[in-house]
């Protein structure tokens, strides 16, 4: 009985490890999501030149944004104890596909905030149905001065299921000139910013859906009170067709497919046979 039992067992095993060699010897294209062809620039503004993206209005009311020869500086004194943030957004972005989103500014000056979250640039995108609002992620990559004087990343993905949330705190360098991205492949969504020697270097992933980007926004904010005086410099949007699996891919998915069918088939005549 127990011969039979691991006879069955080694059967199994053989018919699972076929498959797998053979994603073995697709020379590793399942292992990154290939970029797709047919990318364009959706956005490419210079806030040096004095514009803003077109349909972008300010997020506040007062007059915390100002066009200088730097670019847009958004100069924010808090002296209460609440968050304040002064920037710019989209809200009739309907943007489909993939896409890869790089936000450049300056700190001019910062202080600590008392209290909070913590202060410094940040940019904030919503997923979803264009016609349906709430209907998909909510999405945040920051560079914060924290209330205990850290320099930190923040990385936020709060889709509507709880399943794939993602809130994450990075330590991040005090770089004055900086740069963020993020990026969607598929449904991976990719966070970037500048290391020590001031390069863009991935920070960590996450999964999103694959539904419009419905709205954006570059930001500075201050969680509590203190000072915060950002530039935003450049801001960068290309957009791509959705990605599509691969010939690669689709043949790894039969073929684990086919593998896992010989597999069950064969313990069910096995096991029969052993009774």
């Amino acid at each position: 009985m127990i011969r039979n039992f691991l006879h069955i067992i080694q059967r199994l095993g053989l018919c699972l490890l076929v498959p797998l060699v053979i994603v073995g010897t697709t020379n590793g294209e399942t292992s990154e999501v290939d970029v797709p062809e047919g990318a364009q620039t959706w956005i490419d503004v210079d806030f040096r030149e004095g514009v803003l993206p077109e349909g972008f209005d300010p997020v506040s009311d007062l007059d915390y944004g100002e066009f200088v020869t730097a670019g847009y500086v958004i100069n924010i004194m808090n002296d209460r104890d609440e968050l304040v943030t002064g920037g710019i957004s989209g809200k009739r972005i309907n943007l489909y596909g993939d896409f890869e989103l790089t936000f450049e500014y300056s700190i001019e000056q910062i202080e600590a905030p008392l209290s909070g979250s913590g202060s410094g640039p940040k940019i904030y995108l919503q997923l979803g149905h264009p016609k349906r609002s709430n209907t998909g992620a909510a999405i945040t990559l920051a560079h914060f001065l924290t209330p205990e004087r850290e320099w930190k990343y923040v990385t936020v993905i709060k889709p509507t299921d709880a399943q794939n949330r993602l809130a994450r705190l990075i330590d991040a360098p005090p770089v004055m000139n900086g740069q963020l991205r993020i990026k969607r492949i598929g449904r991976q969504l990719i966070f970037f910013g500048l290391n020590e020697h001031g390069e863009l270097v991935e920070l960590i992933r996450g999964l999103v859906s694959t539904q419009d980007l419905t709205f954006m926004s570059l930001a500075s904010s201050v969680s509590g009170a203190g000072h915060s005086r950002i530039v935003f410099k450049k801001l960068t949007v290309v957009q791509s067709p959705p990605t599509q699996i691969t010939k690669p891919q689709l043949l790894v998915a039969i073929t684990l497919a086919v593998g896992l069918g010989v597999a069950l088939l064969w313990s069910y005549r096995l096991i029969h046979k052993v009774d």
